[in-house]
């Protein structure tokens, strides 16, 4: 089955959305930036800004690595040294750290997050747990960074559905050093046609799976002017 989610933040999708709640819609919603103190607000922007910065920053330190390596700069020990990290993270395969997505809800008042499911009168999580039905869950839109998920993760209420649901990202994600770990605390897996069909065999929770739809076309697609 395919339930499809969406991450707004417009007010005339709040109104679209919201008329039509009743019956097939769930829906919550968390406290605007007038709604919570300062400082929560301010925390989760710096949350937010980490994996911004991740994003930005991680191209150049495999840059700057592999450089002062090849040129033994100033030392062969210091170069080492500098660029372990990135070795390290290159062996070790990304995990799901539910419970610290447990301590990110801040981030949910400073993107004035709200979750709307649109499905049919059924208890999903019940149905993963228990008949160990398995879902295709469509988020949209995808975005530069998709905080969607993050705050999607972030908002289950407790560790026995955070990180385990995974989210299909482009294979390169997995591949690349530093960036596979920060974003893999939120539970990740390879979009590749061949993977998704070995999950989708896999009964409950293990054989469900969150995709974005619009993929990496749509990430081109993103404004700062219009939904």
């Amino acid at each position: 089955q395919i339930i499809r989610c969406s991450i707004t933040n417009s007010t005339r999708s709040r109104r679209m959305c919201d008329s039509e709640i009743k019956g097939f819609y769930q829906h919550k919603k968390w406290p605007t930036q007038k709604e919570v103190s300062s400082t929560r607000w301010f925390v989760g922007m710096l949350i937010s800004s980490i994996f911004s910065l991740v994003y930005l920053f991680t191209p150049l330190y495999l840059l700057v690595s592999v450089t002062l390596l090849l040129c033994q700069y100033p030392s062969i020990e210091w170069s080492i040294y500098f660029s372990s990290p990135i070795v390290l993270s290159a062996i070790i395969p990304p995990v799901a750290v539910p419970w610290l997505m447990g301590w990110m809800t801040p981030v949910l008042d400073y993107f004035q997050f709200e979750r709307i499911i649109e499905t049919k009168t059924v208890d999903v999580r019940s149905s993963m747990l228990e008949e160990k039905k398995n879902y295709i869950f469509a988020m949209q839109p995808h975005g530069v960074i998709s905080f969607g998920a993050i705050c999607l993760g972030v908002s289950e209420d407790t560790n026995q559905f955070r990180g385990r649901v995974r989210t299909g990202v482009a294979s390169a994600v997995l591949k690349i050093p530093i960036i596979k770990h920060v974003m893999g605390i939120f539970g990740l897996t390879d979009v590749s046609r061949r993977n998704l069909q070995s999950i989708l065999k896999k009964p409950g929770i293990e054989g469900s799976v969150f995709l974005y739809v619009g993929g990496m076309a749509e990430l081109f697609k993103s404004t700062r002017k219009k939904e």
